[in-house]
């Protein structure tokens, strides 16, 4: 991996954190997770996520999780 910076707004960083402690996944991967998506809409739609919860199950739910960010 390749260490980047981001800079959020502040309503942003408060959604990001509040979604990494819903989700139990790290603020790093949820923004690894959102930067995957956005590259898969622009291979005709396929998203390269790969990561899944302990529990096993895919990450489905992305777009419940990120409501409301960068609003």
């Amino acid at each position: 991996m390749v260490k980047t910076s981001v800079y959020l707004d502040d309503a942003v960083k408060v959604e990001l954190t509040r979604v990494a402690e819903l989700t139990g996944l790290s603020e790093a991967e949820l923004i690894r997770q959102g930067i995957s998506l956005v590259l898969g809409q622009h291979e005709g739609g396929r998203s390269r996520i790969t990561q899944t919860f302990e529990n096993g199950s895919l990450v489905s739910s992305i777009d419940e999780l990120m409501e409301g960010f960068g609003r």
